[in-house]
């Protein structure tokens, strides 16, 4: 959530499977100073859980599981990030533009553009 590199130092960024194991403030301020880092122009891949209406019963139980056997406050985490609406509520479309969309399972990856002049997310 605090990076020491420079503002627009980078054309990608990746977030992989971090955000659902921090508390919501947390995530947010990792997806704030994603875009701060990220140059105008270039691109956050975004890789977390998003348990929807498709996935599977079988498979939300097993992921379920994992999470809870990473401990109290981690699976306390997973089910308040799930609760707040995942990256649907952490990265919101009116400021970024999604590119690429995959889902398998209860796993999203997402691909966003940072355009100029546009303000980062959660500000």
């Amino acid at each position: 959530s605090q990076m020491a590199f420079n503002d627009n130092e980078f054309e990608l960024g990746i977030i992989s499977f971090a955000l659902h194991e921090k508390p919501g403030e947390i995530a947010r301020k990792i997806v704030q100073e994603a875009f701060r880092v990220i140059k105008p122009g270039g691109y956050l891949l975004v890789i977390d859980y998003m348990l929807d209406k498709s996935v599977k019963p079988s498979t939300r139980m097993a992921i379920h599981l994992v999470e809870r056997m990473a401990g109290r406050d981690h699976y306390r985490c997973f089910r308040d990030y799930h609760r707040y609406g995942g990256l649907d509520a952490l990265l919101p479309s009116d400021r970024i533009k999604e590119e690429h969309r995959f889902h398998s399972g209860g796993i999203r990856l997402r691909l966003y553009s940072y355009s100029v002049g546009k303000t980062t997310p959660g500000n």
